[in-house]
């Protein structure tokens, strides 16, 4: 009976398939909520001022509606 056992195996490579899936979302989360307690107690990214704060923001913006505006010259292979 070989046809019951490729399909053993076609079943049992499947369940590793999820398991493995599951293993890494499950690994994203716990990497996330991990990153963001030590980032609280280490207190990065804290700003200290509520002016540094919107001129961070502000900065940010301009920065990408000024990439998003600027139009780049097309790429040309000639060297004229």
């Amino acid at each position: 009976m070989p046809n019951a056992d490729i399909s053993e195996i076609i079943m049992n490579v499947s369940i590793w398939q999820v398991y493995f899936m599951d293993t890494q979302i499950w690994y994203a989360v716990f990497s996330t909520l991990v990153g963001g307690v030590i980032g609280a107690f280490r207190r990065l990214g804290e700003v200290k001022q509520c002016y540094a704060l919107r001129d961070s923001i502000v900065f940010s913006v301009i920065i990408i509606i000024s990439a998003t505006l600027i139009v780049k010259e097309p790429f040309s292979l000639s060297s004229t």
